[in-house]
Protein backbone atom coordinates (compact mmCIF):
# COMPACT_ATOMS: atom_id res chain seq x y z
CA UNK A 1 0.00 0.00 0.00
CA UNK A 2 2.78 2.47 0.44
CA UNK A 3 4.35 1.79 -3.18
CA UNK A 4 1.01 2.63 -4.77
CA UNK A 5 0.74 5.69 -1.70
CA UNK A 6 4.22 6.48 -2.88
CA UNK A 7 3.03 6.10 -7.00
CA UNK A 8 0.21 8.50 -6.71
CA UNK A 9 2.35 11.32 -5.59
CA UNK A 10 4.50 10.68 -8.55
CA UNK A 11 1.55 10.54 -11.01
CA UNK A 12 -0.87 13.09 -9.55
CA UNK A 13 -1.73 16.37 -11.66
CA UNK A 14 -3.16 19.20 -9.36
CA UNK A 15 -4.72 22.02 -10.81
CA UNK A 16 -6.40 25.62 -9.13
CA UNK A 17 -9.23 25.92 -11.54
CA UNK A 18 -9.71 28.87 -13.49
CA UNK A 19 -13.05 30.64 -11.62
CA UNK A 20 -16.00 29.87 -13.56
CA UNK A 21 -19.09 30.24 -11.19
CA UNK A 22 -17.66 32.32 -8.33
CA UNK A 23 -18.23 31.18 -4.68
CA UNK A 24 -20.87 31.20 -3.48
CA UNK A 25 -23.25 31.95 -6.80
CA UNK A 26 -24.85 30.02 -8.96
CA UNK A 27 -25.18 29.22 -12.18
CA UNK A 28 -28.92 29.55 -14.04
CA UNK A 29 -29.39 27.66 -17.10
CA UNK A 30 -32.89 29.45 -19.62
CA UNK A 31 -34.66 27.48 -22.27
CA UNK A 32 -36.33 29.85 -24.97
CA UNK A 33 -34.42 32.73 -25.00
CA UNK A 34 -34.98 36.10 -25.97
CA UNK A 35 -32.00 38.10 -27.47
CA UNK A 36 -29.70 39.10 -25.87
CA UNK A 37 -29.98 36.08 -23.57
CA UNK A 38 -27.26 32.91 -24.72
CA UNK A 39 -28.91 30.44 -22.12
CA UNK A 40 -26.54 30.90 -19.10
CA UNK A 41 -26.38 33.42 -16.10
CA UNK A 42 -24.20 33.57 -13.13
CA UNK A 43 -26.37 34.45 -10.11
CA UNK A 44 -24.72 36.46 -7.03
CA UNK A 45 -25.53 37.17 -3.79
CA UNK A 46 -24.96 40.85 -4.76
CA UNK A 47 -27.82 41.66 -6.72
CA UNK A 48 -25.55 40.94 -10.01
CA UNK A 49 -26.88 38.17 -12.59
CA UNK A 50 -23.48 38.00 -15.77
CA UNK A 51 -24.87 36.67 -18.59
CA UNK A 52 -22.86 33.90 -20.01
CA UNK A 53 -21.79 34.17 -23.61
CA UNK A 54 -20.43 32.12 -26.71
CA UNK A 55 -22.29 28.59 -26.32
CA UNK A 56 -23.50 28.37 -29.52
CA UNK A 57 -19.78 29.41 -30.96
CA UNK A 58 -17.98 26.93 -28.35
CA UNK A 59 -19.62 23.80 -30.16
CA UNK A 60 -23.62 24.12 -28.73
CA UNK A 61 -26.38 23.29 -30.95
CA UNK A 62 -28.85 25.47 -29.51
CA UNK A 63 -29.14 27.81 -26.86
CA UNK A 64 -31.97 26.09 -24.48
CA UNK A 65 -30.17 25.06 -21.52
CA UNK A 66 -32.83 23.10 -19.28
CA UNK A 67 -30.53 21.47 -16.82
CA UNK A 68 -27.37 22.59 -14.80
CA UNK A 69 -24.79 20.97 -12.41
CA UNK A 70 -21.91 21.97 -10.86
CA UNK A 71 -19.29 18.97 -11.21
CA UNK A 72 -18.44 17.52 -7.75
CA UNK A 73 -14.82 17.41 -8.21
CA UNK A 74 -13.80 19.57 -10.89
CA UNK A 75 -14.29 22.86 -12.89
CA UNK A 76 -16.98 21.86 -15.13
CA UNK A 77 -20.52 22.61 -15.99
CA UNK A 78 -22.99 19.85 -16.81
CA UNK A 79 -25.56 20.90 -19.22
CA UNK A 80 -28.63 19.34 -21.19
CA UNK A 81 -30.92 20.74 -23.41
CA UNK A 82 -34.73 21.05 -23.77
CA UNK A 83 -34.75 20.13 -27.48
CA UNK A 84 -32.04 17.07 -27.61
CA UNK A 85 -31.24 13.72 -26.44
CA UNK A 86 -27.76 15.32 -25.19
CA UNK A 87 -25.80 15.14 -22.10
CA UNK A 88 -22.64 17.92 -22.52
CA UNK A 89 -20.17 19.90 -19.86
CA UNK A 90 -18.58 22.82 -20.56
CA UNK A 91 -16.00 25.21 -18.81
CA UNK A 92 -16.18 29.29 -18.46
CA UNK A 93 -13.08 31.61 -19.04
CA UNK A 94 -14.56 34.34 -16.76
CA UNK A 95 -18.43 34.90 -18.21
CA UNK A 96 -17.98 33.39 -21.75
CA UNK A 97 -17.84 29.41 -22.20
CA UNK A 98 -14.38 28.27 -23.55
CA UNK A 99 -14.70 25.02 -23.98
CA UNK A 100 -17.69 22.30 -24.69
CA UNK A 101 -18.08 18.82 -25.06
CA UNK A 102 -20.66 16.20 -26.19
CA UNK A 103 -20.31 14.08 -23.33
CA UNK A 104 -23.42 11.12 -23.68
CA UNK A 105 -26.97 10.48 -24.91
CA UNK A 106 -30.61 8.97 -23.58
CA UNK A 107 -33.17 7.69 -25.80
CA UNK A 108 -35.24 11.24 -25.29
CA UNK A 109 -34.88 14.62 -26.06
CA UNK A 110 -35.66 17.71 -23.05
CA UNK A 111 -33.32 16.07 -20.24
CA UNK A 112 -34.59 17.72 -17.41
CA UNK A 113 -32.29 17.42 -14.42
CA UNK A 114 -29.10 16.24 -13.39
CA UNK A 115 -27.10 14.54 -10.41
CA UNK A 116 -24.08 11.95 -9.37
CA UNK A 117 -23.66 9.09 -8.17
CA UNK A 118 -21.04 7.46 -5.69
CA UNK A 119 -18.43 7.45 -8.23
CA UNK A 120 -19.26 10.74 -9.69
CA UNK A 121 -21.03 9.40 -12.97
CA UNK A 122 -23.98 11.98 -14.41
CA UNK A 123 -27.64 10.47 -13.51
CA UNK A 124 -30.04 12.64 -16.04
CA UNK A 125 -33.75 12.44 -15.64
CA UNK A 126 -36.27 13.47 -18.74
CA UNK A 127 -39.17 12.27 -20.51
CA UNK A 128 -42.18 9.66 -19.97
CA UNK A 129 -42.25 6.46 -18.88
CA UNK A 130 -40.29 5.49 -22.22
CA UNK A 131 -37.19 7.28 -20.47
CA UNK A 132 -37.16 7.03 -16.74
CA UNK A 133 -33.21 7.74 -14.71
CA UNK A 134 -30.35 7.42 -16.80
CA UNK A 135 -26.93 6.69 -15.37
CA UNK A 136 -23.73 7.86 -18.46
CA UNK A 137 -20.52 7.18 -17.44
CA UNK A 138 -18.11 9.86 -16.09
CA UNK A 139 -15.02 8.80 -17.96
CA UNK A 140 -16.35 7.37 -21.15
CA UNK A 141 -19.79 9.09 -22.21
CA UNK A 142 -21.50 7.45 -24.73
CA UNK A 143 -24.88 6.07 -24.50
CA UNK A 144 -26.96 6.27 -20.91
CA UNK A 145 -28.10 3.25 -19.17
CA UNK A 146 -31.09 3.24 -17.79
CA UNK A 147 -31.35 2.83 -13.90
CA UNK A 148 -35.25 3.07 -13.43
CA UNK A 149 -38.09 4.80 -15.01
CA UNK A 150 -41.68 5.47 -13.34
CA UNK A 151 -44.65 4.02 -15.74
CA UNK A 152 -46.78 7.52 -14.99
CA UNK A 153 -46.06 10.90 -15.86
CA UNK A 154 -42.55 12.90 -16.71
CA UNK A 155 -39.61 12.54 -14.86
CA UNK A 156 -38.68 16.08 -14.23
CA UNK A 157 -36.48 16.31 -11.51
CA UNK A 158 -34.11 14.28 -9.45
CA UNK A 159 -31.92 14.89 -6.32
CA UNK A 160 -30.06 12.42 -3.66
CA UNK A 161 -30.38 12.87 0.52
CA UNK A 162 -27.11 12.08 2.45
CA UNK A 163 -27.01 8.60 2.23
CA UNK A 164 -26.90 8.41 -1.97
CA UNK A 165 -31.15 7.61 -2.35
CA UNK A 166 -32.39 9.34 -5.15
CA UNK A 167 -36.04 10.89 -5.64
CA UNK A 168 -37.15 11.47 -8.71
CA UNK A 169 -40.10 14.33 -9.04
CA UNK A 170 -43.06 13.85 -11.56
CA UNK A 171 -44.53 16.20 -13.75
CA UNK A 172 -48.56 15.20 -14.22
CA UNK A 173 -49.20 13.55 -11.07
CA UNK A 174 -47.26 15.35 -8.66
CA UNK A 175 -45.57 12.14 -7.44
CA UNK A 176 -42.25 11.64 -5.49
CA UNK A 177 -40.88 8.52 -6.11
CA UNK A 178 -37.76 6.77 -4.57
CA UNK A 179 -35.10 4.69 -5.46
CA UNK A 180 -32.94 3.76 -2.38
CA UNK A 181 -29.15 3.21 -2.95
CA UNK A 182 -27.93 -0.18 -2.65
CA UNK A 183 -24.12 -0.60 -0.47
CA UNK A 184 -22.56 -1.73 -3.90
CA UNK A 185 -23.89 1.54 -5.82
CA UNK A 186 -26.86 0.49 -7.76
CA UNK A 187 -30.65 1.70 -6.85
CA UNK A 188 -33.49 -0.16 -5.79
CA UNK A 189 -36.70 0.19 -8.25
CA UNK A 190 -38.48 3.83 -7.43
CA UNK A 191 -41.31 2.92 -4.83
CA UNK A 192 -43.91 5.52 -4.08
CA UNK A 193 -42.40 8.80 -1.65
CA UNK A 194 -45.29 11.40 -1.26
CA UNK A 195 -47.44 13.75 -3.29
CA UNK A 196 -47.79 17.43 -3.77
CA UNK A 197 -51.44 18.91 -4.33
CA UNK A 198 -50.04 20.79 -7.49
CA UNK A 199 -49.63 18.06 -10.32
CA UNK A 200 -47.08 20.12 -11.99
CA UNK A 201 -43.67 19.15 -10.16
CA UNK A 202 -40.88 21.20 -12.05
CA UNK A 203 -37.96 20.75 -9.48
CA UNK A 204 -36.69 18.95 -6.50
CA UNK A 205 -34.11 19.25 -4.22
CA UNK A 206 -32.65 17.62 -0.63
CA UNK A 207 -32.30 19.88 1.92
CA UNK A 208 -29.97 18.36 5.30
CA UNK A 209 -31.00 19.20 8.76
CA UNK A 210 -29.85 22.16 10.29
CA UNK A 211 -30.85 21.99 13.95
CA UNK A 212 -33.98 23.64 13.47
CA UNK A 213 -35.37 22.17 10.05
CA UNK A 214 -35.00 18.17 9.51
CA UNK A 215 -33.94 16.83 6.37
CA UNK A 216 -36.56 17.41 3.62
CA UNK A 217 -37.07 17.73 0.08
CA UNK A 218 -37.84 21.46 -1.44
CA UNK A 219 -40.02 20.47 -4.07
CA UNK A 220 -41.77 23.51 -6.81
CA UNK A 221 -44.42 23.28 -9.18
CA UNK A 222 -46.03 25.56 -11.39
CA UNK A 223 -49.24 26.13 -8.91
CA UNK A 224 -51.02 29.88 -8.43
CA UNK A 225 -49.27 32.25 -5.98
CA UNK A 226 -49.04 31.31 -3.34
CA UNK A 227 -49.55 27.43 -3.64
CA UNK A 228 -46.49 26.59 -5.82
CA UNK A 229 -43.79 25.55 -3.81
CA UNK A 230 -44.17 22.68 -1.12
CA UNK A 231 -41.76 20.91 1.62
CA UNK A 232 -41.44 16.95 2.51
CA UNK A 233 -40.73 15.52 5.40
CA UNK A 234 -37.82 12.59 4.33
CA UNK A 235 -39.60 10.68 5.36
CA UNK A 236 -42.27 11.02 2.80
CA UNK A 237 -45.90 11.74 2.44
CA UNK A 238 -47.50 14.51 1.71
CA UNK A 239 -45.92 18.10 0.43
CA UNK A 240 -46.89 20.50 3.06
CA UNK A 241 -46.90 24.28 1.36
CA UNK A 242 -44.55 26.86 1.77
CA UNK A 243 -46.91 30.37 2.15
CA UNK A 244 -45.45 32.92 0.16
CA UNK A 245 -46.00 35.18 -2.74
CA UNK A 246 -43.56 33.20 -5.37
CA UNK A 247 -45.61 31.98 -8.67
CA UNK A 248 -43.81 30.40 -11.82
CA UNK A 249 -41.01 28.52 -10.00
CA UNK A 250 -39.25 26.45 -12.38
CA UNK A 251 -36.88 24.77 -10.44
CA UNK A 252 -35.11 24.99 -6.72
CA UNK A 253 -31.81 24.32 -5.81
CA UNK A 254 -30.59 23.76 -1.81
CA UNK A 255 -27.54 26.27 -1.30
CA UNK A 256 -25.62 24.44 1.31
CA UNK A 257 -23.54 27.88 2.12
CA UNK A 258 -26.19 29.72 3.22
CA UNK A 259 -28.30 27.09 4.26
CA UNK A 260 -31.19 28.67 1.97
CA UNK A 261 -33.10 27.76 -0.74
CA UNK A 262 -32.63 29.61 -4.12
CA UNK A 263 -35.22 29.59 -6.95
CA UNK A 264 -35.49 30.03 -10.59
CA UNK A 265 -38.35 31.88 -11.47
CA UNK A 266 -40.39 32.28 -14.81
CA UNK A 267 -43.15 35.00 -13.49
CA UNK A 268 -43.39 38.43 -14.29
CA UNK A 269 -39.49 39.55 -14.56
CA UNK A 270 -37.28 36.16 -14.68
CA UNK A 271 -35.70 36.40 -11.64
CA UNK A 272 -33.64 34.34 -8.64
CA UNK A 273 -35.75 34.42 -5.29
CA UNK A 274 -33.73 33.30 -1.81
CA UNK A 275 -36.29 31.59 0.68
CA UNK A 276 -35.75 31.20 4.28
CA UNK A 277 -36.18 27.33 5.31
CA UNK A 278 -37.40 28.42 8.37
CA UNK A 279 -40.21 30.98 8.00
CA UNK A 280 -40.76 30.71 4.06
CA UNK A 281 -40.37 34.34 2.90
CA UNK A 282 -39.61 34.23 -0.08
CA UNK A 283 -36.14 37.34 -1.47
CA UNK A 284 -35.52 38.92 -4.93
CA UNK A 285 -31.66 38.02 -4.98
CA UNK A 286 -31.11 39.39 -8.99
CA UNK A 287 -32.91 39.98 -11.85
CA UNK A 288 -31.51 37.97 -15.22
CA UNK A 289 -31.02 40.35 -17.95
CA UNK A 290 -33.73 42.53 -18.35
CA UNK A 291 -36.21 40.67 -16.55
CA UNK A 292 -37.25 38.86 -19.87
CA UNK A 293 -34.84 36.53 -21.04
CA UNK A 294 -36.53 33.54 -21.84
CA UNK A 295 -38.00 30.50 -19.16
CA UNK A 296 -35.25 30.05 -16.31
CA UNK A 297 -35.42 26.59 -15.98
CA UNK A 298 -32.51 25.26 -13.37
CA UNK A 299 -30.34 26.25 -10.98
CA UNK A 300 -26.57 25.26 -8.99
CA UNK A 301 -25.01 26.96 -6.26
CA UNK A 302 -21.12 26.83 -6.18
CA UNK A 303 -21.59 25.48 -2.76
CA UNK A 304 -19.44 22.87 -1.30
CA UNK A 305 -18.34 23.02 2.16
CA UNK A 306 -14.92 23.93 2.74
CA UNK A 307 -12.17 21.76 3.10
CA UNK A 308 -14.27 18.86 2.15
CA UNK A 309 -12.75 16.07 0.08
CA UNK A 310 -14.90 14.47 -2.40
CA UNK A 311 -13.35 11.50 -4.56
CA UNK A 312 -14.30 8.91 -7.42
CA UNK A 313 -14.59 6.69 -8.00
CA UNK A 314 -15.84 5.58 -4.44
CA UNK A 315 -16.98 2.07 -5.04
CA UNK A 316 -14.98 -0.33 -6.81
CA UNK A 317 -16.76 -3.48 -6.22
CA UNK A 318 -13.23 -5.05 -6.04
CA UNK A 319 -12.54 -4.08 -9.61
CA UNK A 320 -8.77 -3.08 -10.06
CA UNK A 321 -9.33 -0.80 -13.09
CA UNK A 322 -8.25 1.06 -14.99
CA UNK A 323 -9.92 3.93 -13.76
CA UNK A 324 -9.45 7.31 -13.42
CA UNK A 325 -8.82 8.55 -9.30
CA UNK A 326 -9.84 11.82 -8.72
CA UNK A 327 -9.89 13.80 -5.68
CA UNK A 328 -11.61 17.20 -5.49
CA UNK A 329 -12.16 20.02 -2.74
CA UNK A 330 -13.01 23.47 -2.31
CA UNK A 331 -11.35 26.34 0.12
CA UNK A 332 -11.75 29.87 0.17
CA UNK A 333 -10.93 32.26 -2.74
CA UNK A 334 -7.20 33.35 -3.01
CA UNK A 335 -6.00 30.47 -0.26
CA UNK A 336 -3.48 28.04 -0.39
CA UNK A 337 -4.93 24.69 -0.44
CA UNK A 338 -3.90 21.06 -0.46
CA UNK A 339 -5.10 17.42 -1.33
CA UNK A 340 -3.49 14.47 0.13
CA UNK A 341 -3.70 11.01 1.59
CA UNK A 342 -3.35 10.54 5.92
CA UNK A 343 -3.53 6.46 6.05
CA UNK A 344 -1.65 4.37 5.59
CA UNK A 345 0.87 7.59 5.07
CA UNK A 346 0.73 11.30 4.87
CA UNK A 347 1.52 12.20 0.74
CA UNK A 348 0.77 15.77 -0.53
CA UNK A 349 -1.06 14.84 -3.83
CA UNK A 350 -1.63 18.44 -5.13
CA UNK A 351 -1.23 22.18 -3.80
CA UNK A 352 -1.97 25.39 -5.37
CA UNK A 353 -3.66 29.03 -5.18
CA UNK A 354 -7.34 28.80 -5.27
CA UNK A 355 -9.41 31.00 -7.98
CA UNK A 356 -12.51 32.66 -7.47
CA UNK A 357 -14.32 29.25 -7.56
CA UNK A 358 -12.61 28.15 -4.81
CA UNK A 359 -11.78 24.66 -6.36
CA UNK A 360 -8.76 22.23 -6.40
CA UNK A 361 -8.55 18.92 -7.96
CA UNK A 362 -6.20 15.65 -8.22
CA UNK A 363 -6.50 13.76 -11.21
CA UNK A 364 -4.48 10.38 -11.69
CA UNK A 365 -5.60 8.91 -15.41
CA UNK A 366 -5.71 4.87 -15.68
CA UNK A 367 -4.58 3.61 -12.09
CA UNK A 368 -4.57 -0.23 -12.17
CA UNK A 369 -4.75 -1.86 -8.50
CA UNK A 370 -2.18 -4.82 -8.12
CA UNK A 371 -5.77 -6.48 -6.63
CA UNK A 372 -8.56 -5.55 -4.77
CA UNK A 373 -8.23 -3.71 -1.80
CA UNK A 374 -10.60 -3.36 1.39
CA UNK A 375 -12.62 -0.80 1.82
CA UNK A 376 -10.93 2.22 3.53
CA UNK A 377 -7.36 1.10 2.58
CA UNK A 378 -6.50 4.88 2.45
CA UNK A 379 -7.74 8.13 3.76
CA UNK A 380 -7.86 11.12 1.52
CA UNK A 381 -7.80 14.43 3.61
CA UNK A 382 -7.71 18.01 2.06
CA UNK A 383 -6.80 21.35 4.01
CA UNK A 384 -6.01 24.98 3.52
CA UNK A 385 -4.26 28.13 5.17
CA UNK A 386 -6.15 31.10 6.01
CA UNK A 387 -5.67 34.49 5.58
CA UNK A 388 -4.13 34.64 9.16
CA UNK A 389 -1.85 31.45 8.03
CA UNK A 390 -3.66 28.86 10.05
CA UNK A 391 -4.19 25.24 8.59
CA UNK A 392 -7.64 24.08 8.67
CA UNK A 393 -7.83 20.52 7.96
CA UNK A 394 -11.05 18.81 6.65
CA UNK A 395 -12.81 15.91 7.49
CA UNK A 396 -10.51 12.22 6.47
CA UNK A 397 -12.69 10.25 3.86
CA UNK A 398 -11.74 6.12 3.80
CA UNK A 399 -10.99 4.97 0.26
CA UNK A 400 -12.35 2.72 -1.00
CA UNK A 401 -15.95 2.65 0.55
CA UNK A 402 -16.89 -1.02 -1.05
Amino acid sequence: MTRFVSAVAVLATAAALTAQVPYGSSVVGVIGNLAPSEGLFMADRAGVATPVTGLLAAGSSNLNVNAVALDPIDDRVWITSSTTNQLNWIRILGSTVSQFTQHGTITVNSLASITFDDNANPLVCGGTALAGVFRIDRKLGGAGTIIGAVATGTHNGITKDGAGNLYIGMFGTGQVHMMVKNPNGTYQPPVLHGTTAITSISGIAFAPTDGVNPDELWITTFGAAGNQLFRMPITGGAGVPVANTLAGCNWVDYDRSRNDILIASQAGNDRVFQVNRTTGLDTTLCTLGSGSVGVPASNDANDAPWAGTTVAPMILNGGVGPFDLEVGTTAPPGTLALIGTAFPSVVVLGVALVGADGKLSVNLPNVTLGGPIAPGSLQFIAAYFDVFGNLNIGAPVSWPAL
